[in-house]
């Protein structure tokens, strides 16, 4: 095998190392995060749904009668 084309495969091989750590260490953060939202969506207190104002029938004024 010749030097030159040793080398490249050497640094073929060196690279492709580099990029696998990197995606390694990437989907490791990736799933660091996603557990980190889980524990911070489980402990969030629940939105309460806000009361709705009902009506009261009104009462008929007393010059006026229904019918």
């Amino acid at each position: 095998m010749d030097n030159g084309l040793m080398y490249v495969v050497i640094a073929f091989a060196i690279t492709g190392l580099v990029i696998g750590g990197y995606l390694l260490t990437l989907a490791k953060q990736a799933r660091n995060v996603e557990e980190e939202f889980e524990v911070l969506s489980g402990e969030s207190p629940r939105r309460q749904p806000e009361p709705t104002i009902t009506s009261k029938p009104r009462p008929a004024s007393p010059g006026k009668t229904r019918a």
